[in-house]
């Protein structure tokens, strides 16, 4: 066992014997080089052997001492065998054998042997040890790839027909490539062949010896092809087969006796001319359409882009559970992206070319006694003794300036904001997910059956299935009839849609507005027989989603009143409820004008005059909850000009302003869910038990507003003298209204930041750094921009302060209650100063120090002040 001391490599009770060899060789270097032929070559070899200390049947007998009593060498050579952990492993390969092509001038060709490459692999793995008598593993792989890729060459029949014709570009660029680019085709054969024989496990092979046989055999596809230089297409397709061999001692049914190798050899080749037995099948396809505005001088501005990208998979059942079926699964997104430039309109016109752009500054010479005149002063005109000449050209000059005439300030003035939009961009995106178990064809060509029919080409190309496709196809027989089936049918949607626009209505006066929508859907059911002899029925339908929008609630972030908001909410609930039903409710009269059906608690009641209130909408024509889905997203924007210090009166004040704006948005259904008390057949069916209301399509449990000003209103200035201050006005509310317990939480902020700065150049302190010596001092006015940058290679210290003021106040609103009360809040004042010291360009000292003081709203909770401080210091070794 060893002493404490030892380690456990000292431990060890046993010997062991391991050596591994390797040869790699080119051996396309024994043939001439004219060929071309690549002929890699790998093989190699290891073993390994362990001899234990302690015979492993004997354990307190040493195995030398077993060996050495035994005198017969076929029992000890026995022995020794059954004693020792053996492994041999030995194999070779030939990888990527191929012929390069030699002649680069040929163009290459479908069927040239170049196209081609070869590799095969072997390996051969024999062990043994006390419990395994024998364990032969043999592993076989072989592959074949073909590549044949080709330049693309496009056939333009109107090219030289029509030259130089911007109205007939359009025809004129018509093209098409009647060849694909390239095709790529590789299968690869993978087979494993393993038997395993066990010792004292009896005599007969069939309950001593174990095999495990595996044939795959993967075949993958892709091909690409330019149909025109702006349709793109590409498919790819993986097959995964197997190769299904008799059980080593399976009885034939017919002659009641063990297979014979022969069969067993029938039976392979049948299942390789039958391509083996497909487990999975899986394609892509991908199709990329720029639509030809370019062509035309009346959209060239524009670009617009279409994308379609589709999958399929088919996917078997397990061989003790096919009578559940196969699973096939498909998806599709589609994309369409366009981009509008604005500006490449206005260029189109000469006057609007020059409106868009600043005019140039009045070019000016010197005389020779250095005065500065005006090209084009009469004092600066040649002279010349032909009159004629001289009035010929004056008219030319004359013309000249006419034709070439920059706009006026009033005429820049007044139709510079008229071109405002710049450029503008939309995407907008859907995206198809459908799973369907149970589907019983198997796959032959491309992912459909023998009869090309199952599932349909609408199906493998992404097409999502409809419920009469569903009913259609268990028609035909194509649903498996088990009752057992308890996997869903699932079938996602998602739509995405994102806008934005670029607005400037004056040189440094810019305004980016954006608008979004994200919208998801996911269904699922249990689409199967309940019963053999009941019909395929849809079960158990579940509807999940989720629902984001940008949106526009500035219109009530203001009011003051916020019980006077919540009231109108109450109130709208009559209008809305008018708008859906007939009658009067018999629950909800003495409370209002209510309809049958739709009383003042009903969601689809409830969120309309919620939406209507407080975005201050007339409730008679705010949308309803079956329209909400598609609702359009509302603008949102930012707005910044950085052009005052520009102006004559600023210029030599400021060295920048900056003015910022913005104002953003959203509207949140982070989920909803189906009713499960909802009949799609007859929605005024069912009602709720006390309330007497209908149940809506959908439960949501909330919807949240949430819109910031952010800032309202900011200006970031930089004086001349390294001043600088700011003042960031900010503003925000949050509306989270819960229809579990009809309660509307509003939470208000706003907040106010003012800082001041200051930047002291050149600046050495002395118990941080020597003191430099003194130097000429340079006038910075009179240096060109690459001296001053030198010249201002000192040390600088930037002094900020930041103040800020926040209040925060959350209150909550209960239906039909009166009751507006604040729940919580608080109001916080911080101050922030802060100072930054360059040592030098690697490293930088900053000094920082704040203090809050928190005031809460409530008499539940107790001020509280946080202070800060510390020193951070920042550096970069090179």
């Amino acid at each position: 066992w060893g002493s404490l001391e030892q380690r456990l490599a000292d431990r060890k009770r046993e010997q062991v014997v391991q050596y591994d060899g390797a040869v790699e060789l080119e051996l396309s270097k024994f043939l001439p080089p004219k060929t071309g032929l690549k002929i890699p070559f790998l093989a190699q070899v290891s073993n390994t052997t362990r001899t234990p200390q302690f015979d492993p049947y004997d354990l307190d007998i040493p195995l030398k001492e077993k060996l050495a009593a035994i005198s017969d060498k076929d029992t000890k050579d026995s022995v020794r065998n059954s004693a020792e952990d053996y492994t041999n492993i030995k194999g070779f390969n030939f990888t990527n054998v191929r012929k390069e092509r030699t002649n680069t001038q040929q163009k290459p060709k479908p069927w040239d042997v170049e196209n081609l490459a070869l590799s095969y692999a072997y390996t051969q793995t024999d062990r043994h040890d006390p419990i395994i008598l024998a364990d032969q593993i043999r592993n076989y792989k072989g592959s074949l790839d073909y590549n044949f890729t080709r330049q693309v060459t496009y056939v333009e029949p109107f090219k030289k027909i029509i030259k130089e014709e911007k109205w007939l570009k359009l025809i004129s660029d018509f093209n098409f490539n009647p060849l694909p680019n390239g095709f790529v085709f590789r299968t690869t054969m993978d087979r494993d062949f393993q038997r395993t024989t066990y010792r004292f496990a009896g005599t007969d092979p069939s309950k001593n010896t174990f095999y495990d046989k595996r044939w795959a055999w993967n075949r993958n596809y892709s091909l690409n092809w330019d149909l025109t230089k702006s349709l793109k297409f590409t498919f790819s397709a993986t097959n995964s087969a197997v190769i299904d061999e008799r059980p080593e001692f399976a009885i034939n049914p017919e002659t009641n006796q063990i297979y014979t190798q022969t069969e067993k050899s029938d039976f392979i080749k049948q299942n390789l001319k039958n391509f083996g037995r497909t487990k999975t099948y899986s394609h892509n396809i991908g199709a990329n359409y720029t639509l030809p505005t370019k062509g035309l001088p009346l959209t060239d501005w524009t670009t617009i882009r279409a994308n379609v990208n589709s999958t399929y998979s088919w996917n078997t059942a397990s061989l003790n559970t096919d009578s559940l079926g196969n699973i096939i699964q498909n998806s599709q997104q589609r994309q369409l992206n366009a981009e509008f430039d604005f500006e490449a309109i206005y260029n189109k016109f000469k006057y609007l070319k020059k409106i868009d752009k600043k005019g140039p500054a009045p070019k000016k010479s010197v005389d020779a006694k250095g005065v500065k005149k005006e090209i084009g002063d009469d004092k600066s005109k040649p002279k010349t003794d032909n009159p004629d000449a001289v009035d010929l050209k004056a008219k030319d000059k004359k013309d000249k300036k006419s034709k070439e005439r920059e706009p006026s300030i009033l005429e820049r003035a007044l139709i510079r904001p008229l071109l405002m939009v710049r450029k503008g961009r939309l995407t907008y995106t859907e995206t198809y997910t459908n799973v369907v178990p149970g589907f019983t064809p198997r796959t032959k060509l491309l992912g459909l059956n023998d009869g090309f029919n199952a599932p349909g080409l609408g199906f493998v190309i992404g097409e999502r299935p409809s419920d009469q496709w569903l009913d259609e196809s268990a028609a035909k027989g194509w649903f498996t009839q088990s009752v057992f089936l308890n996997q869903p049918v699932t079938r996602n949607y998602t739509r995405e849609i994102n806008g934005q626009l670029k607005l400037e209505p004056f040189n440094d006066f810019k305004i980016d507005i954006d608008a979004k929508q994200n919208y998801a859907l996911n269904r699922q059911e249990d689409f199967k027989k309940p019963s053999i002899t009941d019909d395929f029925q849809h079960l158990s339908v579940r509807e999940v989603g989720s629902y984001t929008i940008s949106f526009l609630a500035i219109n009530t972030l203001f009011n003051k009143d916020i019980n006077g908001l919540f009231t109108n909410f109450e109130d709208n609930r009559e209008v809305i409820s008018q708008r859906l039903g007939t009658g009067n409710h018999p629950t909800d009269y003495i409370y209002g004008n209510y309809t049958e059906g739709y009383g003042r608690y009903q969601q689809e009641v409830l969120i309309p005059a919620f939406l209507s209130a407080y975005t201050k909408t007339d409730p008679s024509k705010v949308v309803l909850n079956d329209k909400l889905f598609s609702k359009l997203p509302l603008p949102n924007w930012k707005l910044s000009y950085n052009g005052l210090n520009k102006l004559p009166f600023f210029k030599d004040i400021f060295s920048s302003v900056n003015i910022t704006h913005g104002y953003s948005s959203t509207l949140t259904i982070n989920n909803f869910n189906t009713n499960a008390f909802y009949n799609p057949d007859d929605p005024n069916a069912n009602t709720q038990p006390i309330t007497q209301n209908y149940f809506a399509r959908y439960e949501i449990p909330a919807i949240v507003i949430t819109e910031q000003l952010s800032p309202l209103l900011g200006i970031d200035v930089k004086l001349k003298n390294e001043m600088s201050a700011k003042v960031d006005m900010k503003k925000s509310r949050n509306l989270q209204m819960s229809f579990i317990d009809n309660t509307l939480f509003e939470t208000k902020t706003t907040e106010y930041i003012f800082g001041y700065g200051y930047r002291i150049k050149n600046i050495d302190l002395p118990f941080l750094v020597k003191k430099a010596p003194a130097k000429k001092k340079l006038d910075d006015k009179k240096l060109p921009p690459s001296q001053k940058a030198k010249a201002n290679t000192g040390r600088d210290l930037n002094i900020k302060v930041d103040f800020s003021y926040r209040d925060d106040v959350t209150t909550n609103h209960l239906l039909d209650q009166d009751i507006s009360n604040p729940t919580r809040g608080s109001t916080t004042i911080r101050i922030t100063p802060n100072a930054d010291y360059q040592l030098n360009k690697r490293l930088n000292l900053r000094l920082f120090w704040e203090y809050a003081r928190i005031l809460p709203k409530t008499t539940e909770s107790f001020p509280t002040t946080n202070t800060s401080a510390g020193i951070t210091v920042r550096f970069s070794l090179k």
